[in-house]
């Protein structure tokens, strides 16, 4: 009886031990999804505030372009004459540019979708 006793309590002991392991590992499954969830928040909020910073930026910039040219544009119309053909300097040479970084641009996405698609 005692050796049957002794086996029991030894099997007890292991289920003890096993059990002790199998919370241990369950309280670390939980603390390692808490912290991926707490850095994929935190990534979520960067991208949020860099868009948002990147809007503002771009939003800024359109409304003082819009600024900018309609005082060219008052300018060139409604000004002096050396004002007006300043004025009309800056809108052409303005224009070439844009004009040129748009083409600039226009020719580098037509490259990379001949770089992406496949050769066959």
């Amino acid at each position: 009886m005692d050796i049957e006793r002794a086996r029991i309590d030894s099997s007890n002991r292991r289920t003890e031990v096993v059990r002790e392991m199998i919370s241990a590992q369950v309280a670390q499954n939980a603390r390692e999804f808490e912290f991926a969830t707490q850095r994929m928040d935190g990534e979520e909020r960067r991208e949020k505030r860099r868009l948002s910073l990147f809007t503002r930026i771009v939003f800024a910039g359109s409304v003082v372009g819009v600024i900018l040219l309609g005082f060219l544009m008052y300018v060139a119309f409604y000004g002096s004459p050396e004002n007006a053909a300043i004025a009309r300097s800056w809108l052409t040479s303005g224009f070439k540019a844009f004009g040129g970084g748009a083409v600039l641009v226009i020719a580098g996405q037509i490259l990379m979708r001949l770089l992406k698609t496949p050769q066959n």
